[in-house]
């Protein structure tokens, strides 16, 4: 059942419409499948009458949930009163994560799409559904996100032709606001989507025909990258990080010389702020050089990862959400 939930998410199906999905096939809610079975907190505080009644919350709940792709969580909460049970829900940053502890039921890469999907909302339209390219095109024109207008108008005295576009959101906010903003053109969804599958035929095309070439190209740039910039920056962060390893020398000689009146209160309050602040500036340095070799880490494997999106999408057409996902 969880990954029945997980593909209904991939699909671009929202919580709402799976939990309505779930409860029209009779499928036990978590809470009635364990409370019958004598396990969970709510064992003894389940509601027998609504077997079969899902909430999007629950939903909500397991899709979040790193421990289906095989990870241990602790401190998830924490208790503020060990005697009355009372606890409290700690920020996911505070979360304690064993990577692969167990055995997954959907691997890392569903787990990660179906994130990357709900970070995006979808608000059902008139017609009851979310356009998958929602959250992923942007105007560019005046640089901001691009909303979907969607509606039916009739087209035929038996049938309505279905209005499907995408404008700048800075149009409508402008016009409601008398603000600056872009200018009322637009783009169909039909549209969107011919120049995009378009654009992925002709990418995998390419890499299908020349594939040795399009990696030797990739990992030569890559090569580049790391060759250089990267080389440079472990060599800058081994550096920075000697400084500040002296600066705590300095600071703790200093610090013994005023104990031991060597020198003046005002003399050790000027040299200490001097140092603090080249301490302060070489930490933010070697933080973002850090991230940037991160990223450049990340690159080695993105031709090998590229190549199987390539081969996964063979004959494609139509665009899915998680295909948008992943090759976004």
């Amino acid at each position: 059942m969880v990954k029945k939930i997980f593909k209904l998410a991939m699909d671009g199906i929202g919580i709402f419409k799976i939990a309505g999905i779930l409860t029209a096939e009779q499928i036990e809610r978590p809470s009635y499948y364990l409370g019958t079975r004598g396990r969970g907190r709510r064992k003894n505080t389940y509601d027998p009458d609504f077997p079969h009644t899902w909430c999007s919350a629950s939903v909500a709940s397991i899709l979040n949930k790193p421990e289906y792709a095989g990870h241990l969580v602790n401190l998830r909460t924490t208790s503020t009163d060990f005697k009355k049970g009372k606890q409290k829900k700690n920020p996911k940053e505070e979360w304690l994560i064993f990577p692969n502890a167990h055995e997954a039921i959907v691997d890392q890469e569903t787990f990660d799409i179906v994130q990357k999907l709900r970070e995006t909302p979808r608000r059902m339209d008139t017609i009851g559904e979310a356009n998958p390219l929602t959250g992923l095109l942007w105007c560019a024109d005046f640089n901001a996100k691009m909303y979907n207008h969607r509606k039916a108008k009739p087209s035929t005295p038996n049938q309505k032709k279905l209005l499907d576009v995408y404008h700048c959101s800075t149009y409508k906010l402008g016009v409601t606001r008398h603000t600056t903003s872009c200018t009322s053109h637009h783009i169909s969804s039909e549209a969107a989507n011919e120049i995009i599958l378009d654009a992925i035929r002709k990418i995998c095309g390419y890499v299908k025909e020349h594939e040795a070439l399009f990696i030797e190209q990739l990992r030569e740039s890559t090569a580049i990258k790391q060759g250089e910039t990267a080389k440079a920056h472990k060599k800058q962060i081994t550096k920075n990080g000697r400084r500040l390893i002296e600066i705590d020398r300095i600071y703790k000689s200093l610090y013994e010389d005023k104990a031991l009146g060597k020198i003046d209160e005002s003399i050790f309050e000027q040299m200490a702020s001097c140092y603090q602040q080249e301490r302060d500036e070489l930490a933010v340095k070697i933080k973002a050089m850090q991230s940037e070799l991160d990223a450049f880490n990340e690159d080695s494997t993105r031709a090998d990862k590229f190549l199987e999106i390539v081969q996964r999408y063979t004959n494609f057409e139509t665009l899915t959400p998680a295909m948008l996902k992943v090759i976004h």
